[in-house]
């Protein structure tokens, strides 16, 4: 039922908001003692499926460069 789930909202909704979904889901399942649909191997791959297909991947982050801390740290020091 969460493999269906998911595939019924892969087109309408983000990827991070199944996988908040998703997760959601499976600590209520963990909560209540009840077992964990979240954990089976359909609905992982599912959701493994609607990533690879969306190709949705986070923005890195662009690194802090030596340079860049020594160019902050005169700031500071003439402040």
């Amino acid at each position: 039922m969460v493999a269906a789930y998911l595939a019924a909202f892969s087109e309408t909704l983000s990827v991070a908001t199944l996988q908040r979904r998703t997760a959601a889901i499976s600590v209520a399942h963990d909560a209540g003692s009840f077992p964990n649909p979240c954990k089976s191997i359909l609905v992982r791959s599912t959701l493994n499926g609607i990533k690879r297909v969306r190709g949705v991947a986070q923005k890195e982050a662009k690194p802090l460069l030596k340079e860049d801390l020594f160019a902050s740290s005169t700031l500071w020091a003439t402040a």
